[in-house]
């Protein structure tokens, strides 16, 4: 950069469109501004609600960063692009309040065109930042586009050795720490890391025993989620995320371009793409390829309304088998964790099943009776099941989980271990399932609800090759082959819509209980549709309905098939397969499994206690694997 002073002022950005070249080259500091995960669950009121978590996670981050600047000449400048419908939003309610705000417009294709075009509008940004419109920039440009391709050409080294001796969560944090430093430091901090990590210092860990995968998908603030993937045995080899930092072709020859703008041009718009751009689908089809060779299997991320990434998602399903992708939506919060987790999990547990099959297991049969206990902490109650090593179920309990739920699961635990007569050291092995499966200290492992449901079901009903649960706090759809592993799933744990809670909530409002409800035959008389099926809104409406006069039987009908209609959805999407069972506090109510047998053409297996399938299921798993 020669001799000249770079200002201390920052030039922030919200994609990996905008070229740090142009921002340092200019006389700032490129830093990124990502929506704090906090920030996710509480929208702006200046932006619609029907807009991504992350742009309102955004905005929100940039006003605590900036509120206190009141002139226009002290504030940085922020370089937004019309990535998608949400960003334009974004710039055109920042403008108002907080000039200087720039909007890069980004070609669709890499055409010859469009890399003209491109030129043109990254000369525009650089006078707009500079101030003024330079005779000669080409110096400071070209230097610094020197600068950020060594840096490219370090984190490409760095990158290769990921999963080797590298962790992807720290290779991660490292890129974050790069792109927010200026190139000289950035540079220095590589260098010294490169230097580092051959003996595995500087936070390094070997990930070879892990299930190697693909992320793709909308931007995912924070690095937790990156950490919880981790942390349930997978090893991201490829990161294709909008919030990672896809970088353009290395080695460009800039005694080729007359004009560097051209040449950053090309670079960036040759880059691997995003789902906005017209080269995205051979993007997809070069990464299909890599499947089996780089990666097993793919998480496909989604923020909530990002259009953009639920048809990304599509053109991926035309390409690989849907049992090897794990769609997620998530607005990237801490409190979404739980939910993502579960998901997560059970995606690794039915790719793990596909990894040992057709391999037999060698067993040696103890002829002494051992026992095994599956707890399944769920959001209502608290269910547990004492199995002997014959299979048969010697005890159950169920108690409603309160509002703490590891007391209520250590209470549940030692009611079933008297009732059977045994003591705690009598049990071989104690499995947890259920949302609050990490809670309570006595289970010596924790496994999804979604793999202990399909166990558990077998148990019953050994041909049941589907599973509608219907839970307290979620529903779950569960699709097995004829051993009963996992194949697919889809859950609704972003509503209360088709959950224990919408019924009890719509009985309170009716003054009437669960089993006054369960009464009314949804298959005879008429029924009055609702509008919504969020619970609040629900709840109104039901409260309209009684105002305006309608039959109390016909609300309950209406309820019973709007919530047969979620159902149905889900299970559409996953493809119904025959027999059916459904299980969870929700099959207890006959006039709801009535509707839905109704709505889905078949008739249901329904186990005489529908609510401990879960601990059932997480009992014969504690049996399998102290037995293997």
């Amino acid at each position: 950069m020669g001799s000249r002073t770079q200002s201390n002022k920052k030039v922030w950005f919200t994609c990996t469109y905008v070229p740090l070249e142009i921002i340092w080259a200019a006389g700032y500091t490129p830093q990124r501004v990502i929506g704090n995960e906090e920030l996710c669950l509480h929208p702006d009121s200046l932006l619609s609600r029907n807009l991504c978590p992350y742009v309102h996670s955004v905005m929100r981050t940039w006003n605590e960063n900036h509120k206190e600047e009141e002139s226009s000449e002290k504030r940085d400048h922020l370089v937004i692009t019309n990535s998608c419908d949400a960003m334009k939003s974004l710039y055109n309610t920042l403008k108002l309040k907080y000039p200087p705000i720039h909007l890069l417009t980004v070609p669709h294709h890499n055409r010859k065109e469009a890399v003209n075009f491109f030129a043109q509008q990254l000369e525009n940004l650089y006078s707009s930042l500079k101030g003024k419109r330079e005779k000669n920039p080409y110096p400071d440009l070209r230097s610094a586009i020197s600068l950020y391709q060594r840096i490219y050409h370090l984190l490409e080294k760095i990158r290769n050795q990921v999963g080797e001796t590298i962790d992807y969560v720290r290779f991660y944090e490292l890129k974050q720490e790069v792109f927010q430093s200026p190139p000289q430091q950035a540079l220095a901090r590589l260098s010294s890391f490169w230097e580092k990590h051959p003996q595995g210092e500087d936070g390094s860990i070997s990930s070879d025993s892990k299930f190697p995968v693909a992320l793709t998908g909308s931007p995912i603030p924070g690095k937790n989620i990156l950490s919880l993937i981790q942390d349930c045995g997978f090893h991201i080899s490829l990161n294709d995320s909008c919030l990672d930092y896809r970088w353009g072709p290395f080695g460009e020859k800039m005694s080729a371009y007359k004009n560097p703008f051209l040449a950053l041009s090309q670079i960036y718009l040759n880059k691997i793409p995003c789902a906005r751009m017209a080269t995205r689908k051979e993007e997809i089809e070069k990464q299909a390829q890599m499947m089996d060779k780089s990666f097993k299997a793919i998480i496909h991320m989604r923020m909530p309304f990002c259009d953009l990434y639920g048809l990304d998602l599509v053109d991926w399903l035309k390409r690989i088998r849907k049992e090897k992708i794990l769609p997620l939506e998530t607005d990237g919060s801490q409190q979404s964790l739980a939910q993502v987790k579960t998901r997560v999990q059970a995606f690794a547990e039915a790719l793990s099943q596909k990894k040992q099959k057709g391999k037999t297991a060698t067993r040696t049969i103890d002829r002494i009776q051992k026992y095994y206990c599956g707890i399944d902490i769920g959001s209502s109650t608290v269910e547990g099941v004492i199995l002997s090593s014959s299979g048969k179920i010697l005890v159950h309990g169920i108690e409603k989980t309160g509002p703490y739920a590891g007391k209520t699961a250590l209470q549940v635990y030692k009611n079933i271990l008297r009732d059977a007569g045994l003591n705690e050291k009598d049990l071989s092995l104690v499995v947890s399932t259920g949302y609050g499966r990490e809670t309570p200290p006595f289970p010596h492992q924790s496994i999804t609800e979604i793999t202990c449901h399909a166990y558990g079901i077998r148990h019953l009903f050994a041909q049941v090759r589907f599973v509608i649960d219907i839970g307290g706090q979620d529903s779950k759809v569960i699709k097995m082959d004829k051993k009963g592993k996992v194949t697919d799933f889809q859950m609704n744990d972003k509503c209360a819509a088709g959950t224990g809670k919408f019924l009890e909530v719509m009985a309170r409002t009716l003054e009437m209980d669960i089993q006054e409800m369960s009464r009314v035959d949804p298959r005879e008389g008429k029924s009055v549709p609702l509008s919504s099926m969020c619970t609040v809104f629900a709840e109104s409406e039901v409260v309209s309905l009684i105002g305006q006069g309608y039959p109390v039987p016909e609300i309950i009908r209406g309820l019973y098939q709007a919530i047969t209609n979620r159902m149905e959805g889900m299970v559409r999407r996953l493809g119904l397969s025959e027999p059916l069972a459904v299980t969870g506090g929700g099959a207890l109510n006959q006039a709801l499994v009535s509707s839905i047998e109704n709505r889905l053409g078949i008739s249901a297996h329904v186990p005489e206690y529908p609510q401990i399938v879960g601990a059932i299921g997480a009992s014969i798993l504690a049996r399998e694997r102290h037995q293997s």
